[in-house]
């Protein structure tokens, strides 16, 4: 919850100061506050979903997408997913149920990312969440359009989200 925590504020303080559009990204963890579709890639290991990003469209206020990686960064996960990434108003509450997430997928399996992702897509104030491990693709809730991340030759997955 702390990167989640920092996020959030840095991005209220600019919309304090008048700012319609801000994205702050802190180890995994994005607060955004936008007026217009944004792309955010999904930096994670696994080469069969390379360079995927969600489109983000315009919304009203603060909201949060965080993710935790039981393989990628210096964070400590109990679980082995590639990316388990977490869709909420609240980026507190996304921050915390992406780490639970990531947590709770330990073998990587269909039956364990599916009862994972729908333990914590349940969770009141999840708007959806999304896991990668193994191979396996899973998304519980209201998860954004999922695209290929190549925009005039530049790769969103090469941008560190």
């Amino acid at each position: 919850g702390v990167a989640g925590a920092v996020a959030v504020f840095a991005v209220e303080r600019m919309v304090k100061e008048g700012a319609g559009f801000a994205i702050v990204e802190n180890g995994g963890d994005i607060a955004l506050k936008i007026d217009r579709d944004v792309t955010v890639g999904v930096f994670q290991d696994d080469e069969r979903f390379r360079d995927i990003a969600f489109r983000i469209p315009e919304r009203e206020g603060i909201f949060g997408i965080c993710s935790s990686s039981g393989k990628i960064g210096p964070s400590v996960s109990l679980g082995r997913t590639s990316i388990s990434t977490v869709f909420s108003d609240d980026v507190i509450l996304a921050d915390a149920c992406a780490t639970a997430l990531g947590n709770l997928i330990r073998d990587g399996g269909q039956q364990e990312m599916s009862s994972a992702l729908e333990t914590i897509g349940k969770k009141e104030g999840v708007d959806g969440c999304v896991s990668i491990s193994d191979g396996l693709m899973a998304m519980f809730g209201n998860v954004p359009e999922l695209i290929r991340a190549e925009h005039k030759g530049i790769k969103a997955s090469s941008i560190v989200f």
